[in-house]
């Protein structure tokens, strides 16, 4: 959860994991690095999600996306789904030393960690969807002023 441009993000998070930092051929920003946990590759774009919506912390029918204006889509080349998932909880077990909330969410669907700044990682109960179904159990790990830079 930044207000800061993705260049600015990665320049952050990056060094925290090892991360090389390269533009794609439509000028996306790519972050990668060899897997540390099968042959091949992970990392992924890193890039600002304009579909947020600024009333996600009043209005219940938003999801945790809706919070979240900056998102990382971890791939793994090596097609294999449980060491995608692996490296993905690796990368952000690294990148929590960065001074930003952080979530770690499986396919759209679930909830895994929230990173919190000077507080630490919470593991959310297994099955916590970003939606608002379960919004009572993410809600209390964001902040309720402004985004932090």
């Amino acid at each position: 959860m930044t207000d800061r441009p993705p260049a600015e993000t990665a320049a952050v998070l990056a060094p925290l994991a090892g991360l090389e930092i390269q533009r794609g051929s439509r000028d996306q920003l790519i972050l990668g690095r060899s897997a540390r946990l099968g042959p091949g590759r992970v990392g992924g774009e890193l890039l600002l999600d304009n579909t947020g919506e600024p009333d996600w912390r009043t209005n219940p029918l938003r999801s945790m996306f809706d919070a979240f204006p900056t998102v990382f889509e971890v791939q793994y080349t090596g097609r294999d789904e449980d060491v995608q998932l692996a490296e993905a909880r690796l990368l952000f077990g690294e990148l929590t030393a960065a001074p930003l909330l952080l979530a770690l969410i499986q396919a759209v669907d679930f909830v895994l960690a929230i990173s919190i700044p000077g507080t630490g990682v919470v593991t959310m109960p297994a099955g916590t969807s970003p939606y608002e179904e379960d919004r009572d159990l993410w809600l209390p790990y964001l902040p309720v002023g402004k985004n932090p830079s």
